[in-house]
């Protein structure tokens, strides 16, 4: 059961990779191929650090507060926040980093809410 349960997170963490580039690749050598799949999955690891450690301020912060405010970062939201800063559409850094916090939220309250009604119909 433990293996069939970790690779639904390696599974999910391909998808991710894969979001960023992993398969999108045409290369001529082994060497620029090598050198494509090393920055991607170097990308990957950033946005896993980033995501980690941004889930174990929400956990610390999760204590002093009992209902749920907001869900950690995943590495799709800090893939498209990265995204929208470093590449920045019309819009400025403060709307962007209020409509993740928005959506986070967001999601924060469809968890609850489902987890409170599994619980009610159980």
């Amino acid at each position: 059961m433990r293996a069939i349960g970790a690779r639904w997170h390696i599974e999910e963490e391909f998808e991710n990779a894969k979001d960023l580039g992993l398969d999108q690749y045409e290369v001529r050598s082994f060497v620029g191929w090598f050198r494509h799949m090393t920055l991607v999955l170097l990308v990957v690891a950033m946005l896993t650090v980033v995501c980690a450690k941004e889930r174990l301020s929400c956990a610390a912060n999760e204590s002093n507060q009992t209902p749920p405010f907001r869900t950690a970062l995943s590495v799709p939201e800090a893939r498209r926040l990265l995204g929208r800063l470093l590449f920045p559409l019309s819009r400025s850094t403060t709307a962007v980093l209020a409509w993740s916090w928005w959506r986070r939220c967001q999601q924060a309250r469809a968890s609850a809410s489902h987890a409170k009604r599994r619980l009610n119909s159980s």
